[in-house]
């Protein structure tokens, strides 16, 4: 039998703080879906290019909802290259976080299921249910820091990382650095990198979050690529999705 390595938050939500609900959910079998090894040739050979793409739909805010798998998958259909207008995107509003997310908690490895029970969920699972709901083709992961720059490539991620007492307040230029404490799991989406020489690792991450636009710069926040190899190494994960042909 193939193990399934999963870590959770505590059972209850008010065991958590408000806004986290991201569980670690890393199955061995996704190795055959990575996206390292599934990108076309050109993308794989072409050298690196900074690229932030466009969003169309507006920054959510999950509230005290661990909603926040369904909210960075929200923000993923609300986006460039396969969204491309505000009227396209405007069916991917809470509404429909919310409902990704009570999907997820359907399909997902953990006990409990919203509604009632808010009790997060993971990126593998936001996306497998998205994929039996037929709104997405299918779904890989990136393994790396590498693998997470060549997805971005071609559009962006989702990604769920330990999230630290010091990523609650961005820093005055927006970006976060790991500080404090691990206060729990949190899903975000990443929509672009740009190649910056002064950036810790030489890129900086492009990240909007789901804590409405009082967060960070309007929403967003940026990462360095060496940050990110940092939380990579905590088991954070890049959920890559694919859109419908």
């Amino acid at each position: 039998m193939t193990e399934v390595f999963t870590e959770q938050l505590p059972a209850r939500a008010a065991d958590y703080l408000p806004g986290l609900g991201r569980h670690v959910e890393h199955d061995p079998r996704s190795r055959t879906y990575s996206v390292e090894d599934r990108l076309p040739a050109e993308v794989l050979t072409h050298a690196l290019r900074s690229v932030i793409w466009g969003r169309h739909s507006p920054i959510l805010d999950q509230g005290s909802l661990g909603a926040c798998t369904g909210f960075a998958l929200a923000g993923w259909f609300g986006c460039e290259p396969h969204c491309v207008s505000a009227a396209d995107a405007a069916h991917f509003d809470a509404d429909f976080a919310r409902q990704r997310y009570h999907r997820a908690t359907e399909v997902d490895r953990f006990a409990g299921t919203w509604p009632p029970e808010d009790t997060g969920s993971s990126g593998n699972a936001v996306c497998r249910a998205a994929k039996r709901d037929r709104l997405l083709d299918g779904y890989s992961w990136a393994f790396s820091p590498l693998g997470l720059l060549r997805a971005l490539q071609r559009g962006p991620v989702i990604v769920g990382v330990p999230w630290y007492e010091s990523f609650d307040q961005p820093n005055g230029a927006g970006e976060v650095r790991i500080g404090g404490q691990v206060v729990g799991g949190h899903e975000f989406l990443i929509r672009g990198a740009d190649k910056q020489l002064v950036a810790p690792g030489g890129w900086w991450l492009h990240c909007d979050n789901s804590w409405g636009t009082g967060y960070g710069d309007g929403g967003s926040f940026r990462m360095s690529l060496e940050t990110w190899g940092r939380l990579s190494a905590q088991r954070a994960d890049v959920t890559v999705p694919d859109a419908l042909g």
